[in-house]
């Protein structure tokens, strides 16, 4: 059998909410950011290019439905990505 959880107070429980709801609105501003950079890269990236991070890292582009004209999901799906891998797998 497991052990009875610990009783928690409805302020600590209140604390525990406002802590989530400040993560979830800054995981949203992260990602409106993360979507705008993404579409400044696409049009610089988009062609192929390769961009060398330092440290044996390189960015590039990838396009995720470059093999398929097919998309089986039900929500939004971002057609293009930066990857960023070791400088040795791609070729500058």
């Amino acid at each position: 059998m497991s052990k009875p959880k610990e009783k928690v107070s409805d302020d600590q429980l209140k604390k525990m909410v406002l802590r989530q709801q400040r993560a979830i609105a800054a995981g949203k501003r992260g990602y409106k950011l993360s979507d705008e950079l993404t579409e400044q890269l696409c049009e610089h990236l988009k062609d192929g290019r390769s961009v060398p991070l330092g440290n044996g890292r390189v960015a590039r582009m990838k396009d995720r439905f470059a093999d398929t004209n097919k998309v089986g999901y039900g929500g939004a799906v971002r057609r293009f990505e930066v990857e960023v891998t070791e400088a040795e797998d791609v070729k500058l």
